[in-house]
């Protein structure tokens, strides 16, 4: 218990320094680097609701119910704005603490699943992934959201390995993934396959017919509660029942944008411009659930003519996504300015993987980072790829939480993957890549050391 508390605390100053020293590096030379464009989504219902009480669009407009973005993250920036003062820093500092509360997380499951060599692997994959990091400085949604995540899952896995009673994990599963989707809708969905997964196996894997009820139940019902409780409040304060207006709308301007890109031969961005001009997006017009409904109706629309271009969207989405290193976003974030490079490439008529080539070519630091960040993928991967070889030819004891865990990690690439899809969205599982990274690399290296120790004794 002892080396855990050392090694958890070493780990811990590690994250905190690291991540509190690029965003000093970084507020010293700008100070409002914390703020991207979404950022005032969250912070203006959160002024809203600490100057009026209610959970308004913006304090300007408090009868304009916040519709666009889900209650979480602004109660969150209320709370900390309520004993801190309007101090944007205040919420990142605020944030690089959460991060460092999922990294504990990471460390806790990996010990339990791999061993203690193992968390301490884990945790520093996860400590120094340059998505994360970056993502942790900034205002929105992904730290506050990855915690949340990371405790439904982790609370998913304890009732697969049937620790300390299946129904209180059961329970916490669904209650941490109901507040996760409060804070970023992305995973609404994401309790239909986990239910089904728990049933099929309650009722195939030796669970009694009564306790798989019970069990689905409970995970269920906090997730309905908080959820269908935010969909009632919307539906009685506008007649829109949905959890947010901004599906339909990324529904048309992304997934369908993409679309159109593609058939028209033509870039995203214009497409994406028109498509802002058909349909306007702004404060006011971004609340309204007609627009919602009409966004989603035309995007739904194209995705059904074109179901090719959409898978097509979706396969080259995931490949962006798993292996981004997420190094121009954190030098951007530190001050570089990066958007003359490409303009200058997309002048001279360049590709877009040789726009990227051309920018990471053109900076020395980036050039260094980008290796990093393409290494620790490189090594995250390995492990992966190690742990589902052992769990294939080797141990399959826990293999209904490997199971588990692969489909969280397929539900959040699907559902993030298209045209315009970044690092930003590996996000969410960065911590299961980190989990079974981690414990792959600890036990290949341990595996390593056996078989170099038999050699020994053999010569001998």
């Amino acid at each position: 218990m002892r080396m855990h508390l050392i090694r958890l605390g070493v780990l811990l100053g590690i994250v905190l320094s690291l991540r509190l020293g690029v965003f000093w590096l970084a507020y010293s030379a700008d100070s409002r680097c914390m703020i991207t464009v979404d950022s005032k989504s969250y912070s203006r219902p959160a002024l809203a609701l600490l100057k009026t009480g209610r959970l308004a669009a913006t304090p300007e407009l408090p009868d304009v119910p916040l519709m666009y973005r889900t209650p979480g993250y602004p109660v969150f920036i209320a709370l900390i704005y309520r004993f801190f003062g309007e101090r944007p820093a205040v919420v990142i500092v605020a944030q690089v603490i959460v991060s460092s509360v999922t990294v504990c997380v990471v460390y806790h499951l990996s010990n339990m699943l791999w061993g203690g060599a193992a968390a301490v692997v884990s945790a520093l994959l996860l400590s120094l992934g340059l998505e994360s990091l970056m993502l942790s400085l900034c205002l929105l949604t992904d730290t506050l959201f990855t915690l949340f995540l990371m405790l439904s899952v982790g609370s998913g896995i304890l009732l697969g390995l049937g620790k300390g009673g299946r129904r209180k994990w059961a329970f916490l599963s669904g209650l941490f993934l109901g507040i996760a989707t409060l804070v970023r809708p992305v995973s609404y969905y994401l309790i239909v396959p986990i239910a089904v997964g728990w049933l099929a196996y309650g009722l195939f894997g030796g669970w009694k017919r009564r306790e798989t009820a019970v069990i689905v139940s409970l995970l269920a019902l906090p997730f309905v509660i908080l959820i269908g409780g935010w969909r009632v409040r919307n539906y009685c304060l506008s007649g829109y029942s949905d959890y947010s207006t901004l599906p339909g709308m990324n529904l048309l301007y992304y997934r369908a944008g993409g679309i159109l890109a593609r058939r028209d031969g033509v870039p995203f961005e214009t497409v994406r411009q028109r498509l802002y001009e058909e349909y306007p997006r702004g404060d006011a017009v971004a609340t309204s659930p007609q627009m919602a409904r009409d966004c989603a109706k035309e995007g739904w629309k194209t995705i059904k003519q074109y179901p090719l271009f959409f898978v097509k969207d979706i396969a080259h989405g995931a490949v962006r996504l798993l292996i981004s290193p997420g190094s121009s976003g954190l030098v951007m974030y530190m001050g570089v300015d990066l958007e003359e490079t490409d303009r200058s490439g997309r002048l001279h008529g360049q590709s877009f993987v040789g726009r990227i080539t051309r920018r990471v070519l053109s900076n020395p630091f980036l050039t260094a980072l980008t290796a990093f960040g393409l290494a620790h993928l490189f090594l995250s991967y390995c492990g992966i790829l190690f742990v589902a070889w052992r769990v294939v030819r080797v141990d399959r004891q826990a293999v209904v939480v490997h199971l588990f865990v692969l489909g969280v990690v397929l539900y959040f690439v699907l559902v993030s993957s298209y045209v315009s899809t970044h690092s930003r969205y590996r996000v969410p599982i960065a911590p299961l890549i980190a989990l079974y990274g981690g414990g792959g690399l600890s036990l290949l290296i341990h595996q390593y050391r056996s078989w170099k120790a038999r050699r020994t004794a053999e010569r001998g």
